[in-house]
């Protein structure tokens, strides 16, 4: 499972339902598929999901993330009993900081069955054994309570609010930054 997160292109087996894969643009189509059978619900939380109209545009949502310069950066497509259902990101790295934030997205097909708490299940292990890697965060829109419920079983404790400018419906909403600390500080 490690050595896949780092460079391989063999699928993580997270559970007998649930298998990560590097995202790939070959993706596409299956990607505008879950998007559009679960648009209403990423609509509320999710401001790319009105740009993916199409089998194209979801090859660019890919490409943009696939090329994402940021450190560390890792996409996975996340499978739930063999479709895609969704997006596991190790979003960044900051090497000064130390701090790894994760994001994810699951269509309607997985929602309610603990995916993101069984990928997390592997993956906090890896990052807790990487030397650059002391806080993992979880963004949060303040009423995604699905989303904070996972970071909160996952250990994260509300560390602060900030301003919500992602363009979604209620942009009077804060944004929540959860913070798990995987390594002790002495």
């Amino acid at each position: 499972m490690l050595s896949m997160i780092g460079n391989s292109s063999t699928a993580i087996v997270v559970s007998s339902a649930i298998t990560l894969d590097l995202l790939r643009g070959s993706d596409a189509a299956a990607l505008y598929h879950a998007v559009e059978q679960s648009r209403e619900h990423l609509s509320r939380s999710m401001p790319w999901e009105r740009n993916i109209v199409d089998n194209a545009s979801a090859k660019h949502y890919i490409t943009q993330r696939l090329n994402s310069p940021l450190p560390g950066a890792k996409w996975f497509a996340i499978y739930f009993h063999s479709e895609f259902a969704g997006v596991f990101a190790i979003k960044h790295i900051d090497p000064h900081t130390q701090v790894c934030e994760l994001g994810y997205w699951l269509a309607n097909i997985a929602r309610g069955h603990r995916v993101i708490d069984s990928i997390l299940a592997y993956i906090i292990p890896y990052l807790r054994a990487r030397e650059d890697v002391h806080f993992v965060h979880f963004h949060c829109l303040e009423d995604n309570l699905a989303s904070i419920n996972i970071a909160q079983r996952a250990g994260a404790v509300l560390k602060t609010k900030i301003a919500n400018q992602l363009g979604v419906a209620k942009d009077t909403q804060y944004m929540c930054i959860y913070q798990l600390a995987i390594k002790v500080h002495t």
